[in-house]
């Protein structure tokens, strides 16, 4: 994978037309579609990553032995929710008509028929890397424009707008923070995939108030350190862009046939035309507004009070003396029922919300749930809490913080495991009471192998994947691995 000017390329050893891996290597490019963020394949790349931290012994994006029947699985399984069920009945259609190779069957016939200006024939045999047979493998041969427009007709763009001309959402400028937001948020990276990183964490800040508004709460992603930091997050949100190509970028829009290109300039010129009507409104009262001044000042010059006169001394006495302050203040009370307190055991830089339920403060509130997420994830909960949650570092909670039976149950795992990870830490020397997230990833990078060491493989003969699995999960195997050595 290697992402190449506004589109992420992906490079196959082989392919249906190429058992042998004879021809070129030749990219397969891949879009964004900000318009339509269900689809985007780049905000898809951006949360797998987000929420499968990666394994740096393993080499493969997504681990595993047969991914084949991994997809199938996951694809059945939402054929046959409910939701699924009633838009297949629409359609006249059951979960069995469609299988693993129906989406790249129905984008050939998509980007071959969905449009009266769809790509060449040649370059969608070629992406699909089918044989064109006899003379034709000789003489047709890949070219990477072809692919671009192929590439942008698959990811659904739309072929008959300007907006298919459209740029990825991308940072304007890269900068320390952006940098920074990239090592914490993607551990163990390979450095080759950090410039298909910046544009992956683009998608997932342009498109944060959809994903907030669309996942349920509990989302594995919203445990992730970018949307644990509010204010970074904030920040990085006026860093990013994701418009039409203007002259002098220093990214072009590439894969544009020519009547997107025409469009583009019948846009423009529409804009042109259409803010001339407001200028030309704004001009008349400017015009009325100078004459009306030009009379009130000749009116104040000969002693005639004039209304806004009046109103503007008015208005200056009242700011002078406080009262429109007074005023501001009582429209707008300050809660009296919100109180804060510091936490002084672990992180005295963090501010935390004390919650009033059950007749007594607490660290958390009344419908506070344990994040079903990563070890790494966790470890970083346990240490830096959530300030966007106003949560504590957990590992300051108690179990008379926790509403239920259950929660309490969940807690006591909860600081089993992460106090293995600790002890750790401090055996090592390796422990900071005020770590920084960056700091907790390192921390965690160096104790993982002695503490979350899993040999041999899961009950289903598969490889485990420590890196992947819950902390509730690696629970269960600790302590299952801990009673076997006793045994």
């Amino acid at each position: 994978m290697k992402w190449t000017n506004d589109s992420l390329g992906i490079y196959f050893a082989h392919m249906k037309n190429d058992q042998f891996g004879e021809r070129p290597r030749d990219p397969r490019h891949i879009y964004a579609n900000p318009l339509i963020p269900e689809i985007c394949p780049i905000l898809s790349l951006g949360l797998y990553l987000l929420t499968n931290p990666i394994d740096s012994n393993v080499p493969q994006l997504f681990p595993g032995g047969n991914q084949y029947d991994r997809f199938r699985r996951v694809l059945m399984r939402l054929l046959q929710s409910e939701d699924g069920k009633r838009e297949l009945e629409s359609r006249g259609m059951v979960a069995e008509d469609i299988g693993t190779h129906s989406m790249r069957k129905g984008s050939a016939t998509y980007a071959s028929s969905g449009s009266t200006s769809c790509p060449s024939s040649t370059s969608i045999h070629l992406r699909a890397g089918w044989a064109l047979g006899g003379v034709q493998d000789t003489y047709l041969r890949y070219e990477a424009a072809g692919d671009m427009y192929v590439g942008r007709t698959v990811s659904g763009l739309p072929t008959s707008q300007a907006s298919f001309a459209i740029l990825p959402p991308h940072f304007k400028e890269r900068t320390e923070l952006v940098a920074d937001m990239i090592r914490i948020c993607f551990p163990n990276l390979p450095s080759n995939a950090n410039y298909m990183a910046e544009f992956v964490l683009a998608s997932i800040i342009y498109h944060h108030t959809f994903l907030e508004n669309t996942l349920p709460s509990h989302h594995r992603l919203f445990y992730s350190p970018l949307f644990r930091d509010r204010s970074a997050l904030e920040k990085l949100k006026n860093l990013v862009e994701c418009r039409l190509n203007l002259p002098g970028d220093s990214m072009v829009a590439t894969g544009i046939p020519p009547h997107i290109a025409l469009l583009q300039q019948m846009q423009s010129l529409s804009s042109s035309f259409t803010a001339v009507i407001p200028a030309l409104n704004r001009v008349s009262s400017e015009v009325v507004d100078g004459v009306v001044q030009v009379i009130e000042t000749r009116a104040i010059g000969a002693g005639t009070v004039t209304r806004d006169g009046l109103e503007t001394l008015l208005n200056s006495c009242l700011e002078r003396t406080g009262i429109m302050t007074l005023i501001d203040t009582i429209r707008n009370p300050s809660n009296p029922t919100s109180t804060t307190v510091s936490s002084n055991q672990a992180n005295s830089s963090i501010t935390n919300r004390a919650h009033m339920w059950g007749g007594r403060f607490h660290l958390v509130p009344e419908n506070f749930t344990f994040l079903d997420a990563a070890c790494l994830v966790a470890w970083q909960y346990w240490i830096c809490g959530d300030r966007g949650k106003e949560l504590p570092p957990l590992r300051n909670l108690s179990p008379d913080d926790m509403s239920t039976k259950d929660l309490k149950k969940r807690l006591s795992d909860f600081k089993y495991l992460m106090g293995l990870l600790e002890r750790e830490a401090r055996e090592k020397g390796l422990w900071k009471n005020d770590a920084t997230v960056q700091e907790a990833i390192d921390m965690f990078e160096s104790c993982k192998e002695n503490v979350l060491n899993l040999e041999g493989k899961s009950e289903n003969n598969r490889r485990r994947r420590p890196e992947q699995i819950k902390w509730t999960t690696m629970v269960h195997l600790v302590r299952k691995k801990q009673r076997t050595r006793k045994n």
